[in-house]
């Protein structure tokens, strides 16, 4: 990512904050409005109802533009391979120029041509194989996720996209899936690649997109590890059925029975850790895996109807959301044990953002910290205008 488009995603994050705290009563208009002239960010943010039909224009636009040179005489593996080389290689050019201008980087067209180059360009090198090797039809498939996994993570790396982390994650998984051990690597992988996202969502030396990369591929990990480990999965050869001649044999008993403890306490330990961090997406991601792995159980123990089961299940979830809210609504200052209904405090990372206001209330000759918050005056350590080593 350029230097200068990683200098506006941490202004866009300070801005972002600011008006939360304005909303919150933490800071006045005057000094939201100087937080916001010290941090500026010139691109222009449409509604995501704009940047959605951007990108289906844009999509549309890229595939009239593959219509037109697929029926202009095209022939053969070889030349729709070079068409889809071309148009990929037209659209990295596309994205490019849209990132590198405030008036289009966040418009919906740069996501959209970045998409359509990842894909386009493994398209490329899947058909360009199989006009080489026509007998390896068994590594096409292969092939295809690992320029996915290179591409993708490559344009998230570039441009700052978890959308294109999550689409590389996954194609980096399948890729393992399919090999030998399948199921062991996929584990492996997922371990060592949750330790390292886990260790780069708070490095101030990354810009916020790769930060937000790092959760998304995180909480992928995560999820890769829980279908790996799920009883569901090891008894059905899930996996296994990925990879074309795989060995029938029976499970022993011990690894059904190490996925069943896996089934019921990874989803338990996910949620313990996200309320032991204060993060939000980890709760979120406990919550789910508990979900599914009420769906297994439901599967080998006939409880009722799924759709009974489901409702039943979303009927606690609801009634336990509303008593959280009110439980913390009722706490000291609506806060218990660094938790808060507050819409400006459920995101952990602008809860960290609160460590700016006392130096950033400063910008502005006539507006003062708010003492009776209780915050300390003092500088971060990272970002400019005072800014916490969280930007």
């Amino acid at each position: 990512m350029r230097a200068g488009i990683a200098a506006l995603e941490r202004s866009a994050l300070v801005r972002e904050a600011a008006e939360g705290w304005r909303r919150a009563g933490v800071v006045d208009d005057r000094t939201a409005k100087a937080i916001r002239d010290e941090f500026a960010d010139p691109r222009y943010r449409p509604s995501w109802i704009w940047r959605a039909l951007t990108f289906l224009l844009v999509t549309i636009i890229v595939l009239a533009v593959l219509l037109a040179l697929a029926v202009s005489g095209v022939r053969g593996t070889g030349g729709i391979a070079f068409v889809f080389f071309l148009v990929g290689g037209a659209c990295v050019v596309a994205t490019e120029l849209q990132e590198s201008s405030p008036a289009f980087a966040r418009r919906g067209g740069a996501g959209a041509t970045g998409f359509w180059s990842g894909l386009l360009l493994a398209l490329a090198a899947c058909l360009f194989f199989q006009t080489l090797f026509p007998q390896r039809s068994d590594a096409l498939v292969d092939l295809g996720f690992a320029v996915s996994a290179l591409v993708f993570g490559m344009a998230s790396w570039r441009w700052g996209s978890a959308v294109f982390a999550l689409v590389s994650m996954a194609s980096l998984v399948f890729l393992v899936a399919r090999q030998p051990f399948g199921r062991t690597s996929v584990l492996a992988l997922s371990l060592a690649l949750g330790a390292l996202a886990r260790r780069r969502i708070d490095d101030p030396s990354l810009p916020p997109p790769h930060r937000e990369s790092a959760a998304t591929i995180l909480v992928a990990s995560l999820a890769a590890l829980y279908a790996a480990a799920n009883y569901w999965s090891v008894e059905s050869w899930r996996i296994e059925r990925l990879r074309a001649g795989f060995d029938w044999s029976p499970r022993p008993v011990s690894l059904l029975v190490l996925s069943a403890a896996a089934t019921v306490l990874l989803p338990v330990a996910v949620l313990a850790w996200g309320i032991r961090t204060r993060r939000v997406f980890l709760i979120d991601t406990g919550t789910l895996l508990l979900i599914l792995s009420a769906a297994t159980l439901r599967h080998y123990v006939h409880l009722g109807p799924l759709w009974a089961v489901l409702g039943v299940a979303g009927a606690v979830l609801l009634v336990a959301a509303l008593a959280l809210e009110r439980w913390l609504s009722r706490g000291p200052e609506k806060e218990r044990h660094g938790f808060t209904a507050e819409p400006l405090f459920s995101d952990e990372t602008k809860m960290r953002l609160l460590q700016a206001i006392p130096v950033v209330t400063t910008l502005s000759p006539s507006s003062a910290p708010a003492p009776e918050r209780g915050f300390t005056p003092g500088g971060g350590s990272f970002g400019g205008g005072g800014a916490s080593d969280r930007f």
